[in-house]
């Protein structure tokens, strides 16, 4: 979690010595937690799942949790090339305005149309 946002979870909080079932289960709690406030959708999804290795629950969450972080450097004012994808009758105030999947999908069609 701490790679799709940095300093998200401190360190110093995951059990890392001598871990038992409820540290491990502590942990996870602390990563599904941090997953959430990070703005994954962390429903119905519990430490066990994870323990269980439900597939469906945990590539959801990991893929969530990778797109945050993709996602996170598709903004105008980290890529100011993104200003080309503009159209004749938009101000930048809406472009701005837009999500990073907007802004993502402006993009890839953007480029199919001038190729």
């Amino acid at each position: 979690i701490n790679l799709s946002q940095p300093d998200t979870i401190d360190e110093r909080a995951i059990n890392k010595k001598k871990l038992t079932a409820f540290t491990r289960s502590e942990n996870l709690d602390l990563a599904l937690n941090s997953a959430s406030a990070i703005g994954c959708t962390v429903v119905n999804i519990g430490s066990q799942d994870l323990i269980d290795g439900k597939p469906h629950l945990v590539l959801g969450l990991l893929w969530q949790i990778i797109k945050v972080g993709l996602f996170s450097d598709i903004e105008i004012s980290r890529n100011e090339a993104l200003i080309g994808l503009l159209s004749d009758e938009e101000e930048l105030g809406q472009l701005m305005k837009l999500s990073p999947e907007e802004l993502l999908l402006r993009w890839v069609n953007y480029h199919l149309n001038n190729a």
